[in-house]
């Protein structure tokens, strides 16, 4: 047997100390445990008083029912009266509407001959004006017209009134019918006459407009020839400041043209600029070096027979004849390109419509970067992290059931410190089985095999169960839930799980000196939405759009880190597209740590994600 060196017995001292701690741990959350079972029997008792105190109300409420029934019967009764009351009311008016619909008749035929009488006398009355415009000797005949109308006008005031003598003043009506229309025949005769007076007016008319079309025309010719001498004078005028404009604008074309072209040169990405036909107007330097081609070549050329057609590509055809012309622009699209010379290349190209002012030629600048060595990096690393993943799962899950079998043949035995680093191991074990299983839904994302099995559950019923789970790992904060779902969710019930392990976990972990965290759980027509808020380090405005991309790391602003791959967020994004819904962040940088260490309410992160739903 070897002998026991100093630094195993120091690890030994060290061992003992770590489970004297753990000891007292356990002792102080029994002691907490018992502190609580009271205050659940104080709780207990003040139920049972509240309980008696709702027996006392419900009598009284009993004696207000019996009250509300007798005062029921009293208000039926008065109802019955009133509906009697009501069947006579409802006779009297059907007489009232009968005598209303024979008075209303009666005023209808009133009314009737009354406009006929209207348009006589109007009649009358436009005769007259001529008669005294025209002819003097008529004055006498339209004074008597005037005094008749005015008979009229007064007896159909008095007829409105009297409905009784309508009988009466019909017949003398009738009788002045008769005297009018005598009347009225003189002055047919007498608008003969006028008419034959006005044809002789309208002939001298006649020759006086001629004479005036003819002047009129004189007046118009000068004016036009004067107008001309003025248009000419104002054209020569502009003729010289539009000179002069189109000299400094090409002074200032030159001077920006030089200008651009000196920028184009110094880039070192390739640039091409198009015609509104897709043929190339010109390239920069960089575009040539890159590509091993020369101007005559490139310019005038058509953008997809470049290389010998090596550029026609469907994802190029569908940016520069759909996207450009609808958005003015497309950034970041990735085009592999395969040339007999130079090899494969992936480029990123970023494309953006512009017209000329001078000219109105519209045009197509398309910039693009040679990402081919970091495509083929990333390849690499891709395929690193999938087979280091499946090499590790085998291992990995080997010493986790070597783990289990030893702590069930142990967990009998007296050597209490042997069962603890077992149980140690375990744990330590667990996180590395997790951190695979990331790596190989990472691996599977990226070669888009990342599948979903969707089944319909209790949305509410998951949610309760995650947040029990999760308020075991940190005693520390307490996890509050606001608001209920009432919904069924048609989706895969153990990875929407993780998402919100994913989500409560990094609200923990971020919020190391907060002491709550609060769940928000909605839904609309559409969709259920689900919102968790921390009150910890939060996460800059320039770091929040990319929160979801693989590997990325949120530091806070004094240089803390967390430990983590930053894999978790990648993982959950996959999960939440994979139910056709969506997630993001709202966060303030550092609010927390400046207002207080437990940080107020609207302050820290709160990430939200939104899955449709299935009514029951």
């Amino acid at each position: 047997m070897s002998k026991i060196t100093k630094s195993d017995e120091e690890e030994l001292v060290i061992a003992r100390k770590e489970i004297v701690f753990q000891k007292e741990e356990k002792e102080k959350r029994a002691a907490e445990l018992v502190i609580a079972d009271k205050e659940k029997e104080k709780r207990a008792e003040e139920l049972g008083i509240a309980n008696t105190e709702k027996g006392k109300r419900a009598a009284e409420l009993g004696i207000a029912n019996i009250e509300l029934a007798f005062q029921d019967e009293e208000k039926g009764k008065r109802a019955e009266e009133l509906t009697i009351a009501n069947k006579e009311l409802v006779f009297q008016n059907d007489e009232k509407e009968k005598r209303a619909a024979e008075l209303l008749i009666a005023n209808v035929e009133l009314a009737f001959q009354n406009k006929e009488k209207e348009k006589r006398a109007e009649e009358l009355r436009i005769a007259n004006i001529e008669l005294a415009y025209q002819n003097d000797e008529k004055e006498k005949r339209a004074e008597e017209l005037t005094l008749a109308n005015k008979e009229l006008a007064f007896q159909n005031k008095v007829k409105e009134k009297r409905a009784a003598e309508l009988v009466v003043a019909n017949e003398e009506l009738a009788f002045q019918n008769k005297e009018k229309e005598k009347r009225a025949a003189e002055l047919f005769i007498a608008n003969k006459e006028l008419a034959f007076q006005n044809k002789e007016k309208e002939k001298r008319a006649v020759e006086l407009n001629i004479a005036n079309i003819e002047l009129i025309f004189q007046t118009g010719e000068k004016e036009k020839r004067a107008a001309e001498l003025v248009i000419a004078d104002i054209e020569l005028a502009y003729q010289n400041k539009e000179k002069e404009k189109q000299e400094i604008a090409n002074r200032e074309r030159e001077q920006t043209i030089s200008y651009a072209e000196g920028i184009l040169g110094t880039m070192r990405e390739p640039l091409l600029v198009l015609d509104k036909n897709l043929r190339v107007k010109s390239a920069n330097d960089a575009f040539y070096r890159t590509f091993s081609i020369t101007t005559k070549e490139t310019e005038g050329t058509l953008v997809y027979e470049l290389k010998n057609r090596r550029w026609d590509t469907p994802q190029l055809r569908e940016a520069l004849e759909k996207i450009l012309p609808q958005k003015s622009a497309f950034n970041d699209l990735e085009v592999t390109f395969d040339f007999p010379d130079s090899g494969s290349k992936v480029m990123l190209l970023n494309g953006r419509r512009l017209i000329q002012s001078e000219k109105g030629e519209e045009l197509m600048l398309l910039a693009m970067q040679d990402i081919t060595e970091q495509r083929v990096l990333q390849q690499r690393n891709d395929s690193f992290m999938s087979m280091a993943s499946h090499e590790l799962k085998t291992p990995v899950t080997t010493i986790k059931t070597l783990i289990q079998i030893l702590q069930v043949q142990y967990k009998k035995s007296k050597d209490a410190t042997l069962v603890e680093y077992l149980t140690t191991i375990g744990q330590q074990i667990e996180q590395l089985t997790k951190l695979v299983v990331d790596l190989l839904d990472v691996s599977k994302i990226k070669a888009d095999k990342f599948e979903v099995e969707e089944k319909t559950f209790d949305f509410d019923a998951l949610a309760a169960e995650i947040v029990k789970s999760c308020q075991l790992l940190s005693p520390q904060h307490t996890i509050t839930v606001q608001g209920v779902t009432n919904v069924q969710i048609n989706g895969d019930r153990n990875s929407i799980s993780r998402v919100f392990i994913n989500l409560i976990t990094n609200a923990i972990k971020y919020s190391p000196d907060a002491d709550k965290i609060i769940i928000t759980l909605s839904h609309a027509e559409t969709g259920v939405c689900v919102g968790i808020k921390d009150f910890g380090i939060g996460i800059a405005a320039i770091h929040q759009d990319k929160i979801f991309e693989r590997f990325f790391q949120v530091g806070n602003e004094r240089g803390q880190s967390f430990a983590g791959l930053g894999i978790g967020l990648y993982i959950s994004a996959a999960i939440v597209a994979q139910h056709r819904g969506r997630i993001w962040v709202e966060s303030a940088e550092g609010e927390a740590a400046r207002l207080g260490d437990k940080g107020p309410a609207g302050v820290g992160s709160t990430f939200f994600f939104e899955l449709p739903i299935q009514k029951v």
